[in-house]
């Protein structure tokens, strides 16, 4: 597999003069085309981790290098020109604008990244894709979390990024919901052969070929794992 993006030697803490550590120095690559499960009791360091990759948090050390280059040594306009072109974030809270119409949420993109290819068509096979085709039209308000959510991921693929960042993209939805929504993205990143960083509470819903991050003490153990079963 080739490497998308590399992260040396980051280590994170919140109180400069203080010893404690939310994340300790450590590295580690991610893959191109692959599934990373961030997970790890409540406090661990996981969304700071995910953050951090995303290009969202600066580490208190250390370097993160996206297709070779160190993403925090970029100008600032360029990190967010890659987060706007090359990244898709879905977050617990959905993050939408309940105002807005459905298709106005997945059009969002398009006034941030001046490349985008956001056309009709792509909005209605998207739609289309995550289940909503027939809800373009409605308010984000009148939708249930479910839909809410899958309004959310249509928003962060419509640029067809190369890597998606989900945190607790299912920690607002009841257990069924989840199911079926991290069976789309799971489906969706893989038909799209892009990479999925997820940080979740419920890892046992990531019934497919996918690597652990488990962060405890803040070290970070990388684990392989085929249908939830350890790999070597």
């Amino acid at each position: 597999m080739t490497e998308l993006m590399k992260a040396v030697n980051i280590c994170k803490k919140y109180v400069p003069s203080s010893d404690s550590m939310e994340l300790r120095p450590q590295s580690l690559s991610l893959e191109k085309e692959k599934i990373y499960v961030i997970k790890g009791k409540s406090g661990s360091g996981k969304s700071t981790l995910l953050n951090i990759l995303g290009g969202i948090d600066r580490p208190t050390l250390g370097s993160v290098y996206y297709n070779g280059q160190s993403l925090y040594d970029l100008p600032d306009k360029e990190q967010s020109r890659i987060r706007n072109e090359n990244f898709g974030f879905v977050f617990q809270s959905f993050n939408l604008i309940p105002e807005f119409t459905v298709k106005e949420n997945i059009i969002l993109p398009k006034y941030f990244n001046r490349y985008s290819n956001i056309t009709p068509a792509s909005i209605s096979r998207m739609a289309e894709e995550m289940g909503i085709g027939s809800l373009l039209n409605r308010k984000v308000y009148q939708l249930s979390g479910g839909e809410q959510q899958r309004v959310a991921i249509a928003r962060a693929l419509i640029t067809d990024p190369e890597i998606l960042f989900a945190d607790e993209p299912t920690g607002n939805l009841d257990s069924e919901t989840s199911k079926v929504i991290v069976n789309l993205l799971t489906r969706t990143v893989t038909s799209r052969r892009a990479t999925l960083v997820v940080v979740t509470h419920e890892e046992k819903l990531i019934d497919c070929e996918h690597t652990d991050l488990t962060i405890s003490d803040g070290k970070i153990k990388v684990e392989d794992r085929d249908n939830g079963v350890s790999g070597i």
